[in-house]
């Protein structure tokens, strides 16, 4: 019977996952996943920040945003990082298998737990001593008729934590039945996983406890094997998150949240929100929980204690996200906290299934009806970008500054502005928020990877229900499922990159992805690469994507330089000169300006980060009766691919110029023989001489690079400038010693 209860449970899994699979999207929605995705990038190169997306720091006050800094400087991400840690299997799996993005592969990671937290629902309510029948038909209305199925094909925490919690619920059935090791352990993985997906879960904790017992007297031996089983179960993720917390913020306490009592407030709109707000309320996202309130009435007198357990749960949830002032968990769809809890509201629901049979037809009637109208509701939520209905709800209304929603109670009540409305109104075949669909139109390929994964999932499901049902043929609906997810996940990727080939993003990172080498980083102000950036995040070093804030974005920028050799800057294409350059000319000023490039639309520049001093001098010399180069020091940093030189020079202007000079950098073999040049505006362009002041001294930075035989054999260097209308015209040169030829200031002689 067991085996058999497992074999449902696995053609449960698939058919969940079928269906999540046919509504994949793929994308990021919203700033929590592009968190989520970041640590996970983070984790995969042996770091834990979440840098390449800072840029996100602003915009937002404290208690909205989803980083904090830590004491290194470096941003990291309050949530949890089990979700982040799951998703790491999938985001790096896209540097092998061809086609996939790292992002769109991380983006089946919920929904690989969504179905596993289905199929754990169906063998919790068969544990509890509920019909194989009821308990199944319990575990599909969860999986496809609550705000689950949504949050499937999204990034956030709350599934993950969901998964936890419920699986230590069943440890707690099991353990009632036989007190096994096996079980409390179970029990405690459960735990551990809810709190390091999300802190809050803590709150669970006595309830989780309380579960523990029998209604008998346990023995001694029996509560050590309790204590000891969950302890341990609970030890690995804990621990782990304590150790995350500890590295990133000196704490092993601090998740990086810093909640403050200011944060909290009376729980009455949070409840009321949440439950019946046609903005947030859990009846009108996910109808089928009316169910409960007839299941209470039917309550067998064997689950009162567990009932009692999760309702004493389900009004702690209340009273803490009720209080908060995010109680509404910003732009996301529905009541997104009490996800953690819908698994949990089954136990009340299952009852209804159990007696369906014998219920008057007109009963029945209304139940299936209920149940039609929550997986409609379920269809809308996943058919359309929930993203996109706020944008519309934000010109519609905007943001109100009403303590109990951001929309303001006209937007909390109003049915014409529930997003549940705005997103039915919306939807159109260009706005179907799908990833078999492109450009309105159906992706052939796509199509039909969803249309087959709801045939290996039902197929699954009716072979697991079958009385001879073999392990074989769960097997190949596996391996089916599997095939249709990398075609979906391709076609996504291929969709949300098509549009932007052409104008230089994509080029310029495929760039980097093949001339990077090991040390190199990655800088840009260019916010909205960050989706690209992660994309192909295995294939790229690591990134700081800077915020609008230049404080910070100057401390993330000393910390790149700091642990980094070369640095890639990519920005959007902007004239010499231009004011919102001034990243590029902070790192040209800090950094040495070796190479640049331009891709359509985007300028890419790399600089050398500064190396050991091996020459320095002070030449004294004149250029043109306009110009002394005062002094200048050379440094070398050994690379991949060569010695890199990095020379720096500091001019001083005699007199007011009018004309803008080239300064050209030449290093010679012993035969004066050309190895390496560098020509450029002073300070890369970003102080041309015309705006030099009498007086004034200019610090100038360039690199160039040397092969290692030029090492062996010397090589002598020689600067000097010249009239770019008129490059064979160097300004003449006056050094101590006299006159020097070919307007050559030589730093290192022959």
């Amino acid at each position: 019977m067991r085996s058999r209860n497992y074999r449902i449970a696995f053609g449960i899994f698939f058919l969940l996952l079928s269906a999540y699979l046919a509504s994949y999207s793929g994308h990021l929605h919203s700033i929590d996943e592009a968190y989520v995705v970041a640590v996970t990038a983070s984790l995969g190169k042996g770091r834990l920040d979440v840098n390449q997306v800072a840029f996100y720091q602003m915009g937002f006050d404290q208690i909205a945003q989803i980083g904090t800094v830590g004491p290194s400087g470096d941003v990291f991400c309050k949530k949890g990082g089990a979700t982040s840690f799951l998703a790491i299997p999938f985001f790096w799996a896209s540097k092998f298998v061809p086609g996939v993005g790292a992002v769109h592969a991380a983006h089946l990671t919920n929904g690989v737990v969504t179905a596993a937290t289905g199929s754990l629902l169906f063998l919790y309510l068969m544990a509890l001593g509920f019909s194989a029948r009821a308990s199944l038909l319990s575990a599909l209305t969860w999986g496809l008729g609550t705000i689950a199925w949504p949050y499937a094909r999204l990034l956030f925490t709350e599934p993950v934590v969901a998964l936890g919690l419920l699986t230590s619920f069943y440890g707690c059935a099991l353990f009632r039945q036989q007190q096994t090791f096996a079980a409390a352990f179970l029990s405690g993985l459960g735990f551990g996983l809810a709190v390091a997906a999300a802190p809050y879960s803590v709150l669970a904790f006595p309830f989780i406890v309380a579960g523990l017992f029998p209604a008998s007297p346990v023995e001694r031996s029996g509560r050590y094997l309790t204590a000891t089983g969950w302890l341990i179960g609970m030890a690995g993720p804990v621990l782990m998150t304590a150790f995350y917390n500890l590295c990133r913020f000196g704490n092993f306490l601090d998740s990086g949240y810093r909640l403050a009592v200011s944060d909290f407030s009376s729980p009455f709109a949070g409840i009321l929100g949440l439950l019946i707000s046609p903005g947030r309320g859990l009846v009108f996202y996910s109808p089928v929980t009316l169910l409960a309130i007839p299941g209470c009435f039917l309550i067998h007198s064997k689950h009162r204690a567990e009932v009692l357990r999760i309702s004493a749960l389900w009004l702690t949830y209340f009273l803490f996200f009720g209080g908060w002032k995010v109680w509404h968990g910003g732009w996301s769809w529905g009541p997104r906290y009490l996800v953690p809890l819908l698994p949990l509201l089954f136990p009340l629901v299952v009852n209804v299934w159990e007696l369906f049979p014998q219920l008057h037809p007109l009963w029945r009637g209304l139940i299936l009806l209920v149940v039609g109208l929550s997986v409609l509701v379920q269809v809308l939520g996943v058919a359309g970008d929930y993203v996109g209905t706020e944008f519309i709800l934000e010109q519609e209304i905007g943001n109100q500054p009403d303590p109990w929603y951001y929309r303001g109670k006209l937007g909390l009540f109003h049915p014409l502005y529930s997003p549940l409305v705005v997103q039915a109104k919306n939807l159109r075949p260009n706005t179907l928020d799908l990833g078999w669909i492109m450009d309105g139109c159906p992706d052939k390929a796509g199509f039909a990877a969803a249309f087959l994964s709801l045939l290996f999932g039902g197929f699954a499901l009716w072979v697991a229900l079958a009385p001879r049902s073999t392990v074989r043929s769960l097997i190949l609906c596996g391996t089916g499922l599997l095939l249709c997810a990398w075609v979906l996940v391709a076609r996504s990727t291929e969709k949300s990159l098509e549009s932007f080939r052409g104008d230089g993003r994509l080029e310029a990172l495929a760039f980097i992805s093949a001339y990077q080498e090991p040390g190199d980083g990655l800088v840009s102000d260019t916010s909205y690469l960050y989706a690209f950036i992660l994309e192909q995040y295995p294939q790229l070093p690591p990134a700081y994507l800077l915020p609008a804030d230049e404080d910070l974005s100057v401390s993330l920028l000393n910390l790149a330089l700091s642990r980094h050799s070369r640095i890639w800057f990519i920005g959007g294409y902007m004239l010499l000169g231009d004011t919102n350059r001034w990243v590029e000319r902070w790192l040209s000023q800090n950094a040495f300006p070796f190479q640049a490039w331009d891709f359509a639309f985007h300028h890419l520049s790399l600089f050398s980060t500064a190396g050991e001093v091996i020459a320095a001098g002070e030449p004294n010399a004149i250029l043109g009766d306009v110009v002394r180069l005062k002094s200048f020091h050379l440094a070398q940093r050994w690379e991949q691919s060569g010695v890199v030189f990095q020379l720096t020079l500091y001019w001083e202007a005699l007199q007011p110029i009018s004309q803008d000079y080239q300064v050209f950098v030449h290093a010679y073999d012993p035969a004066l023989n050309l190895l390496a040049q560098a020509d450029r505006a002073p300070a890369n362009g970003f102080l041309p001489t015309s705006s030099w002041k009498p007086g004034e001294t200019v610090e100038d930075r360039i690199a160039f690079r040397l092969s290692g035989e030029s090492l062996e054999t010397g090589f002598t260097l020689a600067v000097g400038m010249y009239d770019l209308r008129s490059p064979g015209d160097r300004l003449p040169v006056q050094t101590p010693e006299g006159p020097s030829p070919d307007g050559r200031v030589w730093l290192i002689s022959p």
